[in-house]
Parts: C-alpha cells; structure tokens; sequence
C-alpha cells in the first residue's frame, strides 16, 4: 500500500492559488453478507467522494500549463452567479398550481 501522494499544480502566479491535495490509498474489506455488487458500489462511492473519478477524468488528456493558468485566470474573472442569491421555498409552488 502506497503512502500519501503529493498532487502540486505548477502555477506560480502571484494571482492565482496554488493547490495543495494530499490523498491516501482507498482500501476497501468486504462486509459480512456483502455480494460483490454491493462492494463495487460502495468502492465507487469512495472513489467519488475522494475525488477520483473527477481527477481520473481531468488527467484524461494531457493540458498544456498555458491552458490550466488561461482556465484559473477564466474561473477567477467570472461572475459568482448565485452570491447573495435567497429563494424563498416556504410560499413558492415550485409550478404546481398557483
């Protein structure tokens, strides 16, 4: 079992954040009465709250460092949407009638 691994990004602008993950090995033991389905979803279950699976998915395809720094500069440029955004759910019928 591998020990913890060490994910730096290489951005080195003042502006932009440098991200830090550290992660440890998903270890999985099968439960009393547990079929192999079950052991499967609970596996991916932890892959995905771990994070996995979106990294597995990011690493897919090799990014150049100019397209992660123009995305970060994209991300931090853009609008927050829903900041200061409240919904009132007590008296709104959510298109069910009126």
């Amino acid at each position: 079992m591998p020990g913890p691994v060490l994910l730096l990004s290489r951005i080195q602008s003042p502006k932009l954040t440098l991200k830090v993950k550290v992660s440890m090995a998903i270890s999985l033991k099968a439960r009393a009465g547990e079929t192999a389905e079950q052991m499967l979803r609970r596996f991916k279950k932890l892959c995905e709250k771990e994070g996995l699976t979106k990294e597995m998915r990011k690493r897919m395809f090799h990014e150049k460092p100019s397209e992660i720094r123009q995305r970060e500069r994209r991300r931090l440029a853009a609008p927050k949407k829903f900041e200061g955004v409240r919904r009132n759910t007590e008296n709104s019928s959510f298109g069910y009638g009126a």
